[in-house]
């Protein structure tokens, strides 16, 4: 799905996730996630092995997720379907529609 992006590819109604994060009594910090709106998007999976640098898994990317642009919106949260579960990466808007925006992520397996 390169180029520009139609309304019409947004098939899939996936439930945003939203970081929240706390500080437990010892004084570690932990993040849960809430449940944020329920919005269109459309899934495209990718084929692409992980990689390894400096004795850690660098940069793996699974999954495009093209949505129309969230204002509040960064790395750290996560989209579900259904028991599915997408962790964000990184993102940036489509070529070309400043409306909409690609979210790189990582599908979290259980």
């Amino acid at each position: 799905m390169s180029g520009a992006v139609f309304t019409g590819q947004l098939r899939r109604r996936v439930m945003l996730l939203i970081p929240v994060a706390s500080v437990d009594a010892s004084g570690f910090l932990s993040r849960a996630y809430s449940n944020g709106p329920l919005i269109w998007a459309h899934i495209r999976p990718l084929q692409m092995a992980g990689r390894y640098g400096a004795d850690r898994q660098e940069g793996l990317v699974t999954h495009h997720i093209t949505c129309r642009s969230l204002s509040s919106f960064g790395a750290g949260y996560r989209f579900a379907l259904g028991s599915r579960i997408f962790d964000v990466v990184s993102f940036q808007d489509c070529e070309g529609t400043p409306s909409f925006m690609r979210a790189y992520c990582q599908e979290i397996q259980p």
